[in-house]
C-alpha cells in the first residue's frame, strides 16, 4: 500500500540523517502537515526535534529552499515539540511533537508518523518481554494517532526476528519495505526490496 515504508539498515549509515531531512521537507512542502516521531527513548526523540529546530532557525540553505516556514509566534519551541507558521486555523496539534516509544505525552493527531530506531538491543534482545510491548504501543499509541490518508515511515536496526521490525515485515501488510545489509566481506550493500500487493 502506497505511503508506509519499513527501511532498515545494518551498520551507521545515516538513518537519523534521513529522519531530520524527511521532516524537514515534509513541513517545508506543507507546514500545515502534523508530524509525530517516535524513538527508543524520550531522549533520542528531543535530539530529533532539536536538530529539525536548529535547521529551520540557523539554515541559509533551507530558508533559500523553504523561505515560507517560520516559527509560530503564538508557541514557544519545546524541546519535544515545535509548530511552524500554518496557513489553516484552529489545528490543536504540533507540527512536529517526538517521544520515546513508550511514551504517554504524545498526544493528538497526525497526518505522518516516523519511527527511527524504536528497536534497539535492550528491547529486542536483553529484554525479550519488551517486544511485545515494543509492538503493542507502536500499533495502539503511536500508529492510533494517524490519520486514514497519513503515512508511515518506519527506519530501524533489526536486532531479533522477533522485534517490532521482522514483525512489520511479516505481519502488517500495510507496509513496503527495503533492507540493506552489509554482505559479509563488506564489499557491497546487498539489498532487497518487498512491497505487497
Amino acid at each position: 500500500m502506497p505511503g508506509y515504508w519499513l527501511l532498515g539498515e545494518v551498520g551507521d549509515f545515516g538513518k537519523t540523517s534521513q529522519v531530520i531531512s524527511r521532516i524537514l521537507f515534509i513541513l517545508g512542502e506543507n507546514p500545515d502537515l502534523r508530524i509525530k516521531i517516535a524513538c527508543n527513548k524520550d531522549e533520542f526523540a528531543t535530539k530529533r526535534v532539536n536538530a529539525v529546530r536548529e535547521y529551520m532557525e540557523r539554515s541559509v540553505e533551507y530558508k533559500q529552499v523553504f523561505p515560507k516556514v517560520f516559527p509560530d509566534q503564538k508557541d514557544k519551541w519545546g524541546e519535544r515539540r515545535i509548530n511552524v507558521r500554518r496557513t489553516i486555523y484552529g489545528s490543536a496539534d504540533y507540527s512536529l511533537e517526538g517521544g520515546g516509544i513508550f511514551s504517554s505525552a504524545v498526544s493528538g493527531r497526525a497526518d505522518v508518523i516516523i519511527a527511527d530506531d524504536i528497536t534497539d538491543y535492550k528491547n529486542s534482545v536483553l529484554n525479550v518481554a519488551m517486544r511485545k510491548h515494543v509492538i503493542s504501543s507502536f500499533e495502539g499509541n503511536w500508529l492510533s494517532r494517524l490519520e486514514p490518508d497519513g503515512f508511515v515511515i518506519y527506519i530501524a536496526t533489526p536486532w531479533h526476528l522477533s522485534d517490532c521490525s521482522f514483525y512489520l515485515q511479516q505481519i502488517n501488510r500495510k507496509f513496503s519495505w527495503l533492507i540493506m545489509r552489509v554482505a559479509d566481506d563488506l564489499s557491497c550493500l546487498e539489498i532487497t526490496k518487498k512491497w505487497w500487493e
